[in-house]
């Protein structure tokens, strides 16, 4: 029975930690479509309404809801020449972030009110 209890605990540890991955992955697919939904939303290179896009802040919210449970747990910066979004990802210390310059990754550092993303891993 010990052996049997000590199994489980080890399979049950390895099933969170891919969990936790699974959630990443989700988010940062939803993420990366934010690109195109920008891309789209953007006239003429003003990027100024790409936060406030409908379908851009469904993406971010699932994203977010992946990774913290909660929606609006994200940053988006708008500006007529660029944007730049990020969320935090299970870990609670990394970020995918992604940017009008192509820029998608995971990052350690928070956006904040940048425009582009912070040094990429």
């Amino acid at each position: 029975v010990a052996i049997i209890g000590i199994l489980s605990g080890i399979v049950l540890t390895s099933l969170g930690s891919a969990r936790t991955k699974a959630k990443d992955a989700s988010a940062k697919g939803s993420m990366s479509s934010i690109r195109a939904q920008a891309e789209i939303v953007a006239d003429d290179g003003d990027y100024s309404n790409v936060c406030s896009d409908p379908e851009v802040t469904k993406l971010l919210d699932a994203a977010s809801r992946q990774t913290t449970g909660q929606d609006g747990q994200w940053t988006c910066n708008p500006d007529v020449g660029a944007y730049a979004a990020d969320v935090v990802l299970g870990n609670g210390t990394d970020y995918f972030c992604v940017d009008s310059s192509g820029n998608a990754g995971v990052t350690q550092s928070a956006l904040g009110t940048d425009l582009q993303c912070p040094a990429l891993n």
